[in-house]
């Protein structure tokens, strides 16, 4: 199993080289495809909800929306799409990771209490897990 996705990578690094033509490109590429994360990450620690699910659908998502519309949109000489696609990317992947929340962990479990005790976490998202441990 290690071998295939070793060499998916490589294929993936091919073709993605293939199509950068500066380093710039190369960075805004990742940035665009990191955009959509960014939600998620910060929602972690205000909304007990959030969880592997949310995170997976957000990474998904942003890499599937990003790509997609690399190649159906590219950018030119006259036209730089970047901050059109992370602003369509982070909408996109907050609605996805939102509703998969909300699909999954509709009790909060063990881990989520004994990461509250560790943390005490305040705001208004841990209030059920506040009330159970008390």
């Amino acid at each position: 199993m290690a071998y295939i996705c070793t060499v998916l990578l490589i294929i993936g690094a091919l073709i993605i080289t293939s199509r950068v033509t500066s380093i710039l490109d190369l960075y805004k590429y990742i940035g665009m495809i990191l955009s959509g994360i960014g939600t998620v990450m910060i929602a972690r620690w205000y909304w007990w909800r959030v969880n592997p699910y949310s995170e997976i659908a957000a990474i998904a998502t942003s890499f599937v929306v990003g790509n997609y519309l690399q190649i159906k949109y590219p950018s030119t000489l006259a036209t730089d799409l970047f901050a059109v696609r992370v602003v369509i990317i982070m909408i996109v992947s907050t609605l996805v990771w939102v509703v998969v929340t909300y699909m999954t962990s509709k009790v909060p479990g063990k881990q989520i209490t004994s990461f509250y005790l560790k943390m005490r976490i305040e705001g208004p998202g841990w209030g059920k897990v506040r009330s159970l441990t008390k």
